[in-house]
């Protein structure tokens, strides 16, 4: 936000950095490195912005029971896939979260009836989805060895560019898309890394976040569905599309199976490149009969792969 004689009219710690809903103070917890940790693993990045006057410093004791007892195995999930992300203002009557929200005179008993507003600076959350699938909490293993930290390592140090150096590199579009998949991203995940990377205005003007949403639509072309099956109908086609030289002999098909369904992924035989799914039927209990049927309609005689399963 450009500089102004005027600061916000609600202070931003009034507001919870999970959830973005107005907190009262004795409904207020800190970001802990406990809480850090549970914001990793549920979300997938790390606390930012604690440096900044404009975004809160807070949670709600909602979210912070909530994301604890997650991590403790305690609860499945909270209501949110994607947390609230928060942005500079612009300005403070058009996309200032703080200033357009109203609340005064409200409580922890009243506060179900305000009104939020949509702005730039401040992305609502996501809820949980089939795109947006609930995570699993992470071992007692890898919680110990973060929890061994100091206080110092978990807190997200300021970055501070020298000017006197060249403009930081801004990110295209291909760019993007070619680091989300080098780290096996998520839809969710990769949407919010690229609202973060904006956020530090590192995206080139053309780089659209939102391109993620739909990014399933490219390879819809490979797959039919018939009853109760969806399959690959040309699997080295996939693969240059992948990127990925193709040999069968490089590949294994692995077919796992349910009391209602049955699946098909290629795996690679050296486990250096992702597995591929080519099949999934469903109300399909494991016979000779839908076995058969599963290599037919992906043209198992056409690859010859090695076949192994969890079958039951």
């Amino acid at each position: 936000m450009k500089k102004s004689n005027r600061s916000c009219l609600n202070e931003p710690d009034n507001f919870c950095y999970i959830c973005g809903q107005f907190t009262p103070r004795d409904q207020r917890k800190n970001l802990s490195n406990r809480i850090k940790i549970a914001y990793y693993h549920y979300f997938g990045v790390k606390v930012a912005d604690q440096e900044r006057t404009w975004a809160p410093h807070i949670c709600c004791s909602v979210c912070y029971v909530g994301l604890t007892q997650w991590l403790n195995g305690k609860r499945k999930q909270i209501p949110y896939a994607i947390p609230m992300i928060w942005r500079e203002p612009r300005d403070h009557h058009s996309d200032c979260y703080f200033c357009m929200t109203n609340i005064q005179g409200h409580s922890k008993k009243t506060k179900a009836s305000i009104v939020y507003p949509n702005c730039s600076s401040a992305i609502k959350p996501v809820p949980h989805s089939v795109e947006y699938p609930v995570p699993t909490p992470p071992t007692d293993t890898v919680l110990y060895s973060e929890e061994e930290q100091s206080g110092d390592e978990m807190v997200d140090v300021e970055y501070k560019p020298d000017y006197d150096k060249d403009k930081p590199h801004m990110i295209t579009q291909g760019e993007l898309s070619d680091l989300v998949r080098d780290l096996g991203l998520t839809k969710n995940k990769a949407e919010l890394l690229g609202s973060r990377l904006q956020q530090w205005n590192l995206l080139d003007r053309g780089t659209k976040i939102s391109h993620f949403r739909d990014r399933h639509t490219e390879f819809a072309k490979f797959y039919n569905k018939e009853d109760n099956i969806c399959y690959c109908v040309d699997i080295a086609g996939l693969m240059t599309k992948l990127d990925d030289e193709y040999d069968p002999v490089d590949w294994r098909l692995f077919i796992d199976s349910s009391k209602v369904s049955l699946k098909a992924v290629l795996l690679h035989n050296g486990n250096v490149k992702t597995s591929i799914p080519v099949a999934h039927a469903v109300v399909m209990k494991e016979t000779y009969e839908s076995m058969k049927t599963l290599l037919k309609v992906i043209k198992y005689t056409d690859h010859n792969w090695d076949i192994s399963g969890d079958l039951k």
